[in-house]
């Protein structure tokens, strides 16, 4: 596959936002000092959809 220069400039702009959005997101998560382990969201989730009732996960402290 041949990319052109407009291709490679627009991937370039797409990865340098997506790094931008991420440095973001990391520095808001480290602001607040808590997040949610994915299993436990996981498992609740699945749980709401399938109609039961589940206690929401508790949010615990971030670490690097």
């Amino acid at each position: 596959m041949m990319f052109t220069t407009t291709d490679k400039t627009e991937l370039v702009e797409r990865r340098s936002r997506f790094h931008a959005e991420a440095e973001q997101r990391l520095a808001n998560l480290t602001a607040l000092g808590k997040t949610l382990a994915w299993p436990e969201v996981r498992r609740y989730l699945e749980a709401r959809a399938a109609g039961q009732a589940r206690a929401r996960p508790k949010a615990r402290k971030f670490t690097k």
